[in-house]
């Protein structure tokens, strides 16, 4: 068995589904990539809390998308070159980061009521604003995503027009939920609070 060296415990780990390599979130509040035959691990970057990361894996490439809310950072991480590409951003209280069906785009929500769409690492991508902060995202098909936002509400961001729709009103005005999307191979969408440390 492999085994890497942290410095702390892990409090979250992310694998990917070929089994090439693993996002690993430790007690000390840092994020390590780990590397199926690599004895050293990558450090990514500082979460500043132990609170859960919003994190994606590509569908289809050896790569994950995190975001850092202690660096106002969003990493893309190419696991086959061991390269990260750090970009600086503002995120909401709570964000969340989604891949594309074909893993070709990247969904990340930003502060400012935004959601921010990537082809490419290196390009600064498009935004589309939303009617309010967008805590979870995914992507129902490739050219449309669903937006739960800060309140509750859902919303339905076409990217092909580059227009965000209010389909459900909130359901509370006192705090932000939590609440994430999966987003099924049938296009169904499933809302859930996830757990972890708080």
């Amino acid at each position: 068995p492999q085994r890497w060296q942290l410095g702390a415990a892990i409090v979250r780990l992310w694998g990917s589904d070929d089994g090439v390599f693993w996002i690993a979130h430790t007690g000390a509040s840092q994020v390590f990539a780990l590397r199926r035959g690599v004895a050293t691990p990558t450090l990514l970057g500082d979460t500043h809390t132990l609170r859960g990361i919003p994190i994606a894996l590509n569908p289809r490439r050896s790569a994950a998308a995190l975001v850092l809310e202690g660096d106002e950072a969003l990493v893309h991480y190419d696991a086959s070159s061991d390269r990260a590409v750090r970009d600086p951003l503002t995120f909401p209280a709570t964000s969340a980061v989604a891949y594309s069906p074909s893993g070709e785009r990247l969904a990340v929500t930003l502060a400012g009521r935004k959601v921010r769409i990537l082809a490419d690492p290196y390009e600064p991508g498009r935004e589309i604003d939303l009617p309010e902060d967008g805590c979870g995202v995914g992507f129902v098909a490739e050219d449309e995503l669903a937006v739960v936002g800060q309140f509750g509400s859902l919303i339905r961001v076409d990217l092909v027009l580059g227009e965000a729709a209010l389909i459900q009103r909130e359901w509370t005005q006192t705090r932000q939920p939590t609440m994430q999307i999966l987003v099924r191979p049938d296009g169904q969408l499933m809302l859930f609070e996830p757990l972890g440390l708080e």
